[in-house]
């Protein structure tokens, strides 16, 4: 068997003594992991007088997203965020963008329903509320846990299979039989999204080259084998958050926040600020942050 973390997560479900020895390998390269990141030299490399230096990238990635190194500051794990703190006398104050592939996926492709289930507090218990067809106070932690995982995955043109190990990595326990029939009820949902995507493979089966413009003015070509579906849609989607997370820092520029901003982390910004000042700088970047995007 491979012993890669997808799998060895597999096996842990499993249980019993090949389901032990997974969860052990587990924790052991998570500790092996930390250690190789967070050593003296990095320590030496990357910090100077108690302040964590990294470079940040504004197109860094194919999409038009930040991307960071020296150190990598948008990969420390969740975990691990507790290392860092703000000086005596600041405070850390961060913002993201809630659900904003699925936001920008139905502003988009103007999907109705899918638009509709925005409004409301929880968007993953209305859509199992919308494709297991019965009231959002009946919806299991199951079912909205598998809606989340199709939202995630069928959004960027993922197909059954991936949605079935997305949705096993979040902890259902979905059968792989199961998930056509769920993906067939979501579709009939959430028609919009469905004319998307269609329309996003016709392009990968027809063309040969396409260009995408994304409303930063960003252009990205993508041709041969690059071609595909799932491209033309992370490229749209995931590139168009991108370009209203940069309107957004252009926005705290304009109000004066700049010098506070600490870092951004894919959808969230971060800023250092005096304690005293955390809550009205709070509200000053939100506002930034809705009115760029």
């Amino acid at each position: 068997r491979s012993t890669d973390a997808d799998t060895l997560k597999d096996l842990e479900l499993i249980g019993g003594e090949i389901g032990e020895l997974a969860s052990k390998l587990l924790v052991f390269r998570h500790a092996t992991q930390r250690l190789k990141m967070y050593t003296s030299e990095w320590v030496n490399k990357f910090i100077h007088k108690g302040w964590t230096h990294g470079r940040l990238w504004q197109l860094g990635t194919d999409t038009g997203r930040f991307s960071s190194s020296e150190p990598n500051l948008q990969q420390v794990p969740k975990d691990m965020r507790w290392v860092f703190e703000a000086p005596e006398g600041y405070k850390i104050v961060s913002a993201d963008y809630s659900q904003i592939e699925v936001r920008v996926g139905a502003h988009i492709s103007k999907d109705t329903n899918l638009l509709l289930a925005l409004e409301e507090d929880d968007v993953y218990t209305e859509i199992a509320s919308m494709v297991f067809n019965r009231p959002q106070c009946t919806v299991t932690p199951e079912q909205r846990q598998i809606c989340k995982a199709m939202a995630f995955t069928l959004i960027f043109g993922g197909g059954g299979k991936t949605f079935y190990d997305y949705a096993r990595l979040q902890g259902s326990q979905l059968s792989f039989g199961a998930t056509k029939d769920i993906i067939s009820d979501f579709f009939d949902r959430f028609t919009g999204l469905a004319r998307l995507i269609e329309k996003a493979r016709e392009t990968a089966r027809a063309k040969r080259h396409a260009m995408i413009t994304l409303p930063t003015g960003l252009r990205r070509s993508i041709g041969g084998l690059s071609l595909t579906s799932t491209r033309l849609l992370n490229t749209r989607i995931q590139g168009s958050a991108a370009a209203g997370l940069k309107f957004g820092l252009l926005e705290a520029q304009r109000r004066g926040l700049d010098t506070q901003l600490g870092g951004t982390v894919h959808d969230e910004i971060i800023g250092i600020v005096p304690t005293n000042e955390a809550v009205e700088f709070g509200r000053e970047l939100e506002d930034a942050m809705i009115l760029g995007m």
